[in-house]
């Protein structure tokens, strides 16, 4: 499928390499000094100008001063070692952060202390006499549990009678009542 139309791309190429050959031709004509005033006429330093022969010998200097300047010899890195001590290094640190959240978050210990049955009956005495029976209950029951002695208390004793007669179901009204024939 060929177009009758022109390319105007390809006419902008093909302009733009006419116009590049002719600069060619005309920087290729001018001498040093001629070459140095178009430089100055277009506002460029002619004298940062420097001929393909200078280039050539500044590019000679360079690898001299290479092939004379001696190659450091690198030993091998042990990359396998490093990172065996990089990943023990990070296994520590990942146990000592674990290990202080452990610390920080775990419950107050009473420690060399143990439990007081006393401070516990004084507590269940405390709930009985504000009539919450279960408080009372369960603090007598873990005093007990301590200092079994303890409940041969008089107030311990009254305690246990005063839950005891509080938790005792009441009769149901709605229960019909038994009688025993005559």
């Amino acid at each position: 499928m060929s177009s009758d139309k022109p390319d105007p791309a390809r006419g902008w190429l093909h302009v733009e390499k006419l116009l590049a050959n002719e600069e060619i031709e005309e920087v290729d004509a001018l001498d040093d000094e001629a070459l140095a005033a178009a430089f100055r006429a277009r506002g460029r330093d002619a004298d940062m100008l420097t001929t393909v022969g200078a280039l050539m010998a500044r590019a000679a200097a360079i690898a001299a001063q290479k092939a004379r300047a001696p190659v450091p010899v690198v030993p091998p890195r042990r990359r396998l070692a490093e990172w065996v001590v990089w990943l023990i290094a990070a296994a520590v640190a990942l146990a000592a952060i674990v290990a202080v959240v452990v610390y920080v978050n775990a419950p107050p210990r009473e420690i060399g202390r143990a439990a007081d049955p006393a401070r516990y009956r004084a507590a269940a005495l405390a709930a009985c006499r504000a009539h919450r029976w279960d408080d009372c209950a369960s603090a007598l029951d873990v005093a007990r549990d301590l200092n079994p002695p303890g409940e041969s208390d008089p107030a311990v004793k009254e305690a246990r009678a005063a839950i005891a007669a509080a938790t005792v179901p009441a009769p149901s009204a709605s229960a019909p009542e038994r009688r025993t024939p005559p």
